[in-house]
């Protein structure tokens, strides 16, 4: 049909559609580009420079000035700091910093030197000079001898200070020479020979330079060296006066010099390598290892090889920053002095880093991968940057309307130049300088790639987001997720020799194995927990690295877990990587490596950043060679493995200040140090001087003897309470960087025990005390025996009065008197009678069993011996008893003590009178806590009856009397004249009237266990 005949809605339909088609081609098309073709999405390539990482001090942190021009480290362990306003000392946490009012003679520090008697001498920027001993600065004493030369000069010459063995001060002054101050005070200048020279370079000892700088020398053109066993010359390029010259010695053979921004190697006099670093340095030095620290005064410092000066291998860091000493400390720490930033610390220079202030793109390094072409690092933006001969390449990875893909996995044959890029969402490759994605359908539909492996069968293995998948090189041939097998998240694949692929997942490991998937986690509980990373061995053994259980190591049937316990850092482990030189592991508290092998016996090496890490999160490790290269979010870091040593320096550990109720104590040298009693709460301060782990020294501390458990803390303070008097050794330790304890820092001091605990107070208050016990004690043997013997008295006297009042007479009389009425035939009366006597006899005999009775029964038998005399006397007395109180009766009264005063008044009164009309009354009352007993009859008297009977019968005397006053007496001394006997004779008009006798007696006597009496 011609076109012209054609329908206008046709034609507009039919363009149409072929417009649409051609879109749809060209679309297509661009997939294809974005997709399928290389592209070069990288930038050009930079220079790159890793450094250490450096720890910054600067006033903020204590420094007195951020101008510093020397740093060394003393004997002790001590940093020592010369500064523009003064020097400072730092222990690893606190800077105690030295002024004009702490000894120095100027503010202003240039260099820090020891001497061979451990002082430190301080040289200031015009030449005084001070040093430090005995923990105080003193001024040296000739510095005003120095005046005259001060002002001639541009300051000193550095490092050309020197204290020989005669105490003489070798001081070069720069452009005017060498001065030589005694010990005496006497200063001199070197001899001429030194005044010719521009520069005099003199060996004064072995291995030690000291130079003299003399700008009015007429030959300008060459240098002098005066070696211990030759000398020569060397030739000054510049015709001109150099305001810095270093000169040092590197062996016997070789000595580095440097002028004029040149560094020069004179090997037996000869120049044998030269070489420009700058205009002017400003500081050159050999550390332990012999190596050469170049600083010129553009910035930075240079660190090479004495070995190889020219090595490839030598480092330009700090670069930013004018340098002004370098020292290495003793745990081999670099310390570097800055003209106007303070100082700088690293703890290891075998570790360098790259990160953002170095050339990386990002710091957030996730995979990290090497081969022929370089290292190859993936970051969290996209980047995979490609580093080779201190260059860098970056690549962009970028899928159209996906954004930012961070990187997750970089691999695999490190023998190739081909590199496989596992992103966020998709597999990519680098090659030949392009990129490759591999898209299965959809680009929003990703694989999400987390680890690629070689298949034994062929093709790659590759752990993803969703599952597990199967990757031929160029399209996906398999997909777990896919399958509706298995669609978890799979951190790491592993395949073993029998082509089984082993999966670590979050809740633990499974296996696929013809076709079947298989957790072990139900078998064998340490699989079931959270795995991030599976490695084999070549011994067959698999690796698990888990999250929070530590490493897993399958050996055929059995699991050895190690740990924390076992040296770990941590139990969170996110990869492995199996090297030649052992086993290392990427954890979240820095790198483990495991060596040799992992069998029953094996070492931990652990590094972290107090070896120079950045961080202690380590996300990722490759090792390649004598390389471990670490990725972490603050950059790549590279361990130079072969000359990386452990910290085998055992840290020293001071003992700083002793408080004492809040008094300090100044710690001296003689010890130990004499405590009050009071003195018992203590405060103890020391610091571990290890500087790689600075801030964060683990300490140990005790008491030796007393207890010797150790006291675990971060802490820099011990306190000590409530010690007993005594002596006692503090010791403590602190741990450095690779958990080795310190040598211990004692301190001995001693508590004075108080007066009363002393041993010659103790000896004095038990010899006071035995001889009181012994006093006491004879006393008390004393007082027993005289009491025993009051006692015995009594009952002697109180036999006297039992018989006494068992007198044969008036028993006799008594008898008769009952014989008298049996004859007479009166029965009742003399059994009356004879009941009565009965009774008497057996009250007398039960009474005098013991010391004291109730007054009852004294009463009951008194009326008994009155009525029976009254009997028998046929009634020539009367008689009455009256008892104030009948409970008077309970008291207790010695026996046989009453009846002989009534005896008397019957037979010495009553009887005496030719009347038969006598009375004896007898009354008991209570008074004063007494017994008042008084015995009152109307006999003749005391007087009539003494002069009768001494007419009747002058050798008889009143035993009864006599042997009552003499019992009261021996009463009275065994109760304190407690007792009393009173007599009153009784008057009347015509004469005597009788006698009253008062007997008081104390209540409350009562009979004891023995019988004796005793008081209540």
């Amino acid at each position: 049909m011609p076109i012209s005949r054609l329908k206008p809605e046709f034609v507009i339909r039919l363009l149409a559609n072929l417009f649409a088609l051609m879109l749809h081609f060209a679309i297509c098309l661009l997939c294809i580009l974005l997709t399928a073709n290389p592209l070069p999405a990288q930038t050009k390539l930079r220079p790159i420079n890793p450094e250490p990482i450096f720890k910054n001090f600067t006033i903020d942190d204590g420094l007195p000035s951020n101008e510093i021009y020397h740093i060394i480290q003393d004997s002790i362990g001590y940093m020592w700091i010369a500064t523009a306003n003064g020097v400072s000392r730092f222990d690893g946490t606190t800077f105690k910093n030295y002024g004009i009012d702490d000894g120095l003679v100027e503010s202003t520090i240039h260099e820090i030197y020891p001497d061979y008697k451990g002082r430190l001498w301080f040289i200031s920027s015009s030449g005084r000079l001070a040093y430090f001993k005995d923990n105080k600065i003193t001024p040296f004493p000739y510095n005003h001898r120095l005046n005259d030369f001060i002002p001639k000069s541009r300051g000193t010459v550095k490092k050309s200070f020197f204290i020989d063995s005669l105490d003489n001060v070798h001081l070069s002054l720069k452009g005017f020479g060498r001065v030589i101050i005694s010990s005496e005070g006497i200063i001199s200048q070197m001899d001429s020979i030194h005044k010719k020279h521009i520069v005099i370079v003199e060996e004064i000892k072995k291995d030690h330079l000291i130079i003299s700088s003399n700008w009015d020398s007429k030959d300008k053109k060459h240098f002098l060296f005066l070696m211990n066993n030759y000398s020569f010359e060397l030739l000054n390029h510049n015709h001109a006066n150099p305001f810095h010259f270093f000169a040092l010695v590197e062996s016997q053979k070789n000595i580095l010099t440097s002028f004029g921004g040149r560094v020069h190697r004179l090997t037996d006099g000869k120049t044998t390598f030269t070489k420009r670093y700058g205009n002017e340095i400003i500081w050159i030095s050999l550390d332990q290892k012999k190596n050469l620290w170049i600083a010129p005064i553009e910035g930075g410092v240079h660190l090479l090889k004495t070995s190889d000066l020219d090595s490839p291998e030598n480092i330009y860091m700090l670069q930013n920053y004018q340098i002004t000493s370098v020292s290495q400390d003793n745990e081999g720490g670099y310390w570097f002095s800055s003209l106007a930033n303070g100082i700088f610390y690293t703890p290891n220079i075998r570790i360098l880093t790259y990160n953002n202030a170095t050339g990386l793109p990002d710091n957030k390094i996730n995979a990290v991968f090497v081969n022929r072409d370089g290292v190859f690092l993936g970051d969290e933006n996209g980047n995979v940057s490609q580093i080779n001969n201190k260059k860098i390449q970056s690549y962009k990875i970028h899928v159209e309307g996906l954004g930012v893909l961070p990187i997750r996995y970089l691999g695999i044959d490190s023998t190739s130049h081909q590199v496989w890029v596992g992103s966020i969402t998709h597999l990519h490759s680098i090659q030949n300088g392009g990129i490759k994605n591999y898209i299965k359908e959809s680009i929003r539909e990703g694989n999400n790639p987390r680890q690629i492996i070689p298949a034994i069968e062929g093709g790659f293995w590759i752990a993803s987001s969703w599952g597990i998948r199967k990757f031929d090189g160029q399209a996906f041939t398999y997909s777990s997720r896919a399958k509706d097998e298995f669609s978890s998240p799979v951190h790491s694949v592993y395949q073993d020799s029998s082509q089984t692929v082993w999966m670590a997942t979050d809740n633990g490991v499974w296996i696929y194995k013809n076709g079947n998937f298989e957790y072990l986690g139900e078998s064998n509980p340490l699989l079931a927990h959270s795995t991030r990373h599976i490695a084999g061995c070549a011994s067959g053994k698999i690796l698990f690295a888990t999250k929070g259980m530590g490493l897993l190591i399958l050996r055929g049937k059995t699991i050895l877990r190690i740990t924390e316990a076992d040296g770990l850092p941590s139990n969170y482990i996110n990869k492995i990587f199996v090297a030649q030189n052992g086993i290392w592991l990427a954890t979240s508290n820095g790198i483990s490596l495991l060596r040799p092998n992992l069998d029953e016996m094996f070492t931990i090496q652990n590094i972290n950043t107090s070896h120079g890490l950045p961080t202690n999160e380590i996300s990722n490790i490759f090792v390649r060679g004598n390389i471990a290269y670490v990725a972490s979010p603050k950059g790549l870091s590279l361990i130079y493995i072969d000359q990386f040593q452990p910290n085998n320096v055992l840290p020293r550990t001071k003992i700083t200040s002793l408080k004492t109720n809040g008094f300090v104590s100044e710690l001296t040298r003689e010890q130990p140090i004499k405590l009050d009693y009071s003195q018992n709460f203590i405060t103890l301060n020391y610091i571990g001087l290890a500087y790689k782990n600075m801030s964060k020294v683990n300490y140990r501390y005790r008491l030796v003897k007393y207890d010797s458990t150790w006291t675990n803390t971060r802490a820099t303070t011990a306190t000590l309470s409530g010690l007993r008097p005594g002596k006692y050794t503090f010791e403590v330790q602190a741990q450095n960087s690779d958990g080795l304890w310190g040598h211990s820092a004692r301190l001995r001091f001693s508590i004075k025990a108080p007066f009363w605990q002393t041993y010659w107070f103790i000896a004095i208050l038990a010899f006071g005390f035995t001889l009181f016990i012994f006093v006491v004690y004879r006393l008390r043997i004393n007082s027993i025996k005289r009491r025993n013997e009051l006692i015995n008295n009594l009952n002697i006297y109180r036999q006297k009065s039992l018989r006494q009042q068992m007198n044969p007479h008036f028993i006799f009389n008594t008898l008769n008197s009952i014989q008298l009425y049996i004859l007479e035939k009166d029965h009742i009366s003399s059994h009356k009678y004879l009941t009565k006597f009965a009774k008497l006899m057996r009250l007398i005999l039960d009474n005098s069993q013991v010391s004291s009775i109730p007054l009852r029964y004294e009463m009951e038998a008194l009326k008994l011996y009155l009525e029976l005399e009254s009997i028998r006397l046929s009634g020539r007395f009367e008689y009455s008893i009256d008892v104030e109180d009948e409970h008077l009766l309970d008291s207790r009264v010695p026996t046989l003590l009453i009846q002989p005063f009534v005896e008397n008044s019957i037979w010495h009164g009553i009887m005496l009178k030719p009347e038969k009309d006598g009375w004896v009354k007898i009354s008991i009352k209570a008074k004063n806590g007494f017994l008042i007993c008084t015995i009152e009859d109307n006999g003749v008297g005391r007087k009539a009856a003494q002069e009768i009977r001494a007419k009747q019968d002058p050798e008889r005397k009143s035993l009864g009397f006599k042997i009552t006053a003499q019992r009261i007496d021996l009463l009275n001394s065994l109760y304190k004249d407690r007792f009393n006997i009173e007599y009153t004779d009784l008057e009347s008009r015509t004469g005597s009237a009788g006698t009253r006798v008062v007997i008081r007696i104390p209540q409350g006597i009562i009979e004891d266990e023995s019988g004796q009496l005793g008081e209540m």
